[in-house]
């Protein structure tokens, strides 16, 4: 019995890295993208964005800058890829709306191919009472050199998807 065990711990640890190599490196979600209208779904049809990505490792920055019909307005956050839960300052779902409070947790996709943001936001509504949300993002990047970033979002109002492509800027 003494012989087995470190016989299965080697193949365990054999397995782990041929599946490692097999999905190959990790994507790096850096530059800047514009979205791509034609490819995207469930978003308004004047809408434009930008987005400015730097990623190190485990840690993605962005800046967003969106133009629709309201106006221009940027938007910068911040994930960690760790799985560990986090506290964090979302912006207001609204110009008028108070702070809101949320909790968030990064992971890569099993794949390798991308990561999955999950998020739970207290903020307030028109009304003042308070709501949660409950928002979930995936990131995946495609051999096409396009990036993808689908949204489920759970409101009191219902549950709306959308999905976004961005094409790397030159």
């Amino acid at each position: 019995m003494r012989l087995r065990t470190p016989l299965v711990t080697l193949a365990c640890l054999l397995a782990a890295v041929v599946a490692a190599k097999a999905f190959g490196p990790r994507p790096n979600f850096s530059g800047t993208w514009e979205l791509d209208q034609k490819q995207s779904h469930s978003i308004p049809p004047d809408m434009k964005q930008t987005m400015t990505v730097v990623h190190n490792g485990d840690k993605v920055s962005l800046e967003v800058k969106i133009v629709n019909a309201q106006g221009e307005r940027v938007q910068k956050d911040e994930f960690v890829l760790d799985g560990k839960e986090i506290d964090f300052t979302p912006p207001p779902p609204r110009p008028d709306a108070p702070p809101a409070k949320g909790k968030r947790k990064g992971n890569w996709l099993p794949n390798g191919k991308g990561f999955f943001l999950e998020e739970e936001i207290q903020t307030k509504n028109p009304q003042g009472q308070d709501v949660t949300l409950i928002i979930a993002r995936k990131w995946t990047a495609w051999p096409d050199g396009t990036i993808s970033i689908e949204t489920i979002q759970e409101t009191p109002r219902g549950t709306f998807n959308n999905k976004r492509v961005f094409v790397k800027k030159a």
